[in-house]
């Protein structure tokens, strides 16, 4: 079953850089909502989705599609991870361009990152999937700016700095697949700029057995061994969001961990 959330980035109170100290922001999320009861406001409001993961996703991209139009969004996110096995990229693709047919047929920008299994694709092949590379450029949207960092994959992976230098007073949205990059980030004082995040990759654990014993056993991520798994968080003197995203990985399973989409709504 499908988790539609509304997701409120707030300012954050925590200081720059300093991840000594994350708070769960349980009061800016809402599970199970229904986006038809959005309200008009002038917040700049977001559809993000991640983890695709084609050939062990179950939602239907008509799902997505109608949330985008119920929620009468200001743009789309991908957040990376487009298939499991690049011999598969292809029904990941057509997923992706039903999306990006309908944010043309709306006027509104589909923006997206790579995750870490994405880099079995060529570029020409992560090209194919039509959405505005955030690697490569920002994107404004109404008065905040979009930026993205790349993933590396797992083994020797490397983290991109800041690609933003110059914010213009502009709220700044960075795009990470990896939540982790913000512990690297911190520590080379990289997020003075950065007013929120949003990324993936953990599915909420994908299984969440009693103890986590899976993000034990299965995970090398530090941000889950800190309990920062999924939802809205402050620290490092930003507030971030992390979604389960929609697919599977290793196994088409999920246990207690709801593949989701999230509307979310940048306050000033």
């Amino acid at each position: 079953m499908l988790c539609i959330s509304h997701v409120f980035l707030h300012k954050s109170k925590s200081k720059k850089n300093d991840l000594s100290v994350i708070k769960k922001q349980k009061d800016a999320f809402i599970k199970n909502f229904d986006p038809s009861t959005v309200k008009d406001s002038n917040n700049t409001k977001i559809l993000f989705f991640s983890d695709l993961h084609a050939e062990y996703c179950f939602i239907p991209v008509e799902k997505v599609i109608d949330t985008i139009k119920k929620a009468n969004v200001d743009a789309v996110i991908f957040g990376g991870d487009i298939c499991n096995d690049p011999l598969n990229y292809k029904k990941g693709i057509a997923y992706l361009n039903a999306i990006k047919n309908t944010c043309d047929e709306l006027n509104i920008p589909f923006l997206g990152v790579n995750g870490n299994h994405d880099i079995f694709l060529t570029e020409d092949q992560i090209k194919e999937a039509l959405f505005t590379d955030l690697r490569k450029t920002t994107v404004t949207v109404k008065d905040v700016l979009i930026s993205g960092v790349n993933d590396t994959g797992k083994h020797n992976r490397v983290w991109d700095d800041n690609p933003v230098k110059d914010t213009n007073g502009m709220t700044h949205l960075l795009v990470s697949h990896n939540p982790d990059w913000l512990i690297e980030a911190s520590d080379r004082k990289q997020l003075d700029n950065i007013d929120h995040m949003i990324s993936g990759h953990i599915h909420g654990g994908q299984f969440c057995f009693p103890f986590r014993i899976e993000i034990k056993a299965i995970r090398k991520d530090k941000l889950p061994r800190r309990k920062v798994i999924d939802g809205v968080f402050d620290g490092g003197g930003i507030t971030f969001f992390i979604s389960r995203g929609i697919g599977c990985v290793l196994i088409p399973f999920r246990f207690l961990a709801k593949p989701e989409i999230s509307v979310i709504e940048i306050e000033k």
